[in-house]
């Protein structure tokens, strides 16, 4: 086999993989690591797996995805909903004032991310009475304290479905960044 084909395998393979599998499997094997230094290959991978399409001068695109595969980064283009992906989003968030807070008073939502198993009101007010350790008050019982401070999503089910539905990790990283940004003070996460 040429090394050029093995170059092609290689390639290959390395797209089923994580970025951190492909900077391990480069220190172990030449053939690796000659596929890992294609910077075309990187420059592809930071594109279609963070929505990022360019680096600063001092920086190759190998080192590009490895510091955002360290840093746990989002895909800015993801789509979140109605065809609106995370780049849009965070586009809107800083040409909108307050777009996060009117977005979500909209919809009656709120940015609070359920565990999996919270698929309804019923579950919804299963995991607060019993597992959620928010804001405490012993006067107030959870459901009513949670709320308080969540735009009173649990008094429908429409409105924790909605939260479900937009609330997912990559919301909440936008809405709290965004709410630093602005130097929100409000209790909107």
């Amino acid at each position: 086999m040429s090394t050029m084909q093995s170059v092609d395998i290689i390639s290959s393979v390395f797209a089923y993989l994580t970025i951190g599998e492909i900077s391990d499997l480069s220190t172990i094997n030449t053939q690796f690591n000659l596929v890992n230094q294609n910077q075309l290959m990187w420059k592809k991978r930071v594109l279609n797996e963070y929505g990022i399409d360019y680096v600063y001068d001092d920086e190759t695109w190998e080192e590009m995805a490895k510091n955002l595969f360290q840093a746990d980064m989002i895909n800015l283009n993801k789509v979140w909903i109605d065809e609106i992906t995370y780049g849009k989003l965070v586009e809107n968030c800083l040409n909108i004032c307050d777009y996060i807070v009117d977005f979500l008073d909209d919809n009656d939502a709120t940015c609070f991310i359920f565990p999996d198993y919270v698929v309804d009101l019923k579950t919804a007010k299963r995991y607060v009475r019993f597992e959620y350790d928010g804001h405490h008050s012993s006067n107030v019982r959870p459901c009513e304290r949670f709320d308080k401070h969540h735009n009173n999503i649990l008094r429908n089910e429409e409105s924790v479905m909605k939260t479900i539905k937009y609330s997912t990790r990559e919301f909440a990283i936008i809405a709290n960044a965004m709410c630093n940004i602005d130097n929100y003070n409000g209790d909107l996460i």
